[in-house]
């Protein structure tokens, strides 16, 4: 299931056999996403068998991005633009049983991303760019998490159990082997994210079983990055988390509540039970190697 809000252009590509780019090119005046809301009743079940398949993906973007997998070139989320970049809040509340069992699966994935961004898997060319150049304040909401006897398990590699993201200068999710990443835009501005709030009530679950699958990860990045997930075994000419330009980059606050009843189950290599992070000036967490690497913004 994927419900996306994105203002500045993109949604959804997979299976293309040349480069991919989401996101509109010199757009003048604000590209704002607007806030989601996803409520489940009790019985609610979602099922993911394929690889690259994420059961629930939830996304506002502005400044342009989605999702992109299968991609034979380079792969680019987000655009050019001047003005106002805002992505909007996120809530997901209610019991479901969330199921994959497919390689860069994620059981669900949150994310507010102002300045660009979104999900990449399967790119098989030389860059992954996630951001987007701007002149202008880049700004994401709140993500919020509340459940009780929900069941979230995924099965193989570079599958975490939920992602909840809030990243104000572009970034996002990407899983490679070999390309290089890029996770921030360009920006002269103001950046800054929102809160992380995750409840888990009475009989939640949280399980992974597949290497670099953390169960839980919590990101609220002001200047940009993110999750670039891996093995460990592949190498890149450069992994980048952290914007460029001159910002200014302000991240929220990360409130996890898990009750006695909640479990989290990862058996995994690299595979945390919770990775929660609130940096202001970009970064995140990468398992790809590369030649040169950077966490944090570049300039200021």
């Amino acid at each position: 299931m994927l419900v996306q809000a994105i203002g500045g252009g993109g949604g959804r590509l997979g299976t293309v056999t040349g480069n991919a780019q989401l996101g509109v090119s010199s757009s003048v005046g604000n590209s704002d996403g607007g806030a989601i809301r996803v409520v489940s009743n009790a019985g609610a079940s979602l099922t993911s068998t394929g690889i690259d398949s994420a059961a629930l993906v939830i996304q506002s973007i502005g400044g342009g991005g989605g999702t992109v997998n299968s991609i034979g070139g380079n792969a680019t989320l987000g655009g050019s633009a001047s003005g106002s970049l805002k992505a909007g809040a996120i809530t997901l509340n209610g019991p479901f049983t969330a199921l994959t069992q497919g390689v860069n699966s994620p059981g669900v994935v949150m994310q507010s991303i102002g300045g660009g961004g979104g999900l990449a898997a399967d790119v098989d060319g030389d860059q992954i760019n996630f951001g987007t150049v701007s002149t202008g304040n880049t700004s994401a909401s709140d993500v919020t998490a509340i459940s009780q006897r929900w069941t979230i398990s995924t099965e193989k590699l570079n599958s975490p159990g939920l992602i909840l993201q809030s990243i104000g200068g572009g970034g996002g999710v990407a899983y490679t082997s070999k390309s290089s990443v890029s996770l921030g835009g360009d920006v002269v501005g103001q950046t800054s994210s929102g809160s992380i709030s995750l409840t888990s009530k009475s009989n939640s679950r949280i399980q992974t079983t597949g290497v670099s699958s953390p169960a839980v990860i919590a990101q609220t990045i002001g200047g940009g990055g993110g999750y670039v997930g891996g093995d460990g075994s592949g190498n890149s000419a450069a992994v980048e988390l952290g914007g460029s330009g001159q910002m200014i980059g302000n991240s929220g606050s990360i409130d996890l509540y898990f009750s006695s009843a909640s479990n989290l189950v990862t058996t995994g290599v690299q595979s945390q039970g919770v990775i929660a992070q609130s940096i202001g000036g970009g970064g995140g967490v990468t398992y790809q190697s590369g030649a040169t690497m950077r966490h944090g913004r570049l300039g200021g």
